[in-house]
């Protein structure tokens, strides 16, 4: 398997993904899916937060973002050029800092800080490794 079809699979997942977390974060707000979805410590927020709450609408913000990201990882995911790679990556890398500088301080949640790493470093690594194979 070549570089650029890891990369493309890569995209593929990581578009998904997101695709159907953005979904997820859509419908949380209107019940159709539980809250413990979002985690157990989500689970009373979303219980006690009235249908037309702050934290519902940032939550359905984020799903329409979450969807745009995963739709740009798709639309990469089918071209040959790298025009998106680096955005992506520092978008993935933004998203993972704040899994380890938040509201709970430094590293608020070790497990979702390394879980959250994932992707900026895969994507990191792929496109180190396709910028060194150009050279």
């Amino acid at each position: 398997m070549t570089l650029a079809a890891v990369t493309k699979a890569v995209y593929a997942v990581l578009g998904v993904l997101y695709v159907l977390a953005g979904i997820g974060a859509m419908v949380l707000p209107l019940g159709w899916v539980s809250p413990s979805w979002a985690g157990d410590e989500a689970v009373p927020v979303y219980q006690a937060a009235s249908p037309d709450s702050y934290v519902n609408h940032l939550t359905q913000e984020f799903g329409t973002l979450a969807i745009a990201v995963g739709f740009a990882f798709l639309w990469q995911a089918r071209r040959a050029e790298q025009s998106l790679h680096w955005l992506l990556t520092l978008y993935l890398m933004l998203d993972a800092s704040i899994h380890w500088f938040g509201p709970q301080g430094l590293i608020g949640s070790p497990r979702r800080g390394v879980i959250n790493s994932i992707p900026p470093l895969v994507m990191l690594t792929l496109g180190f490794m396709r910028s060194a194979k150009k050279s």
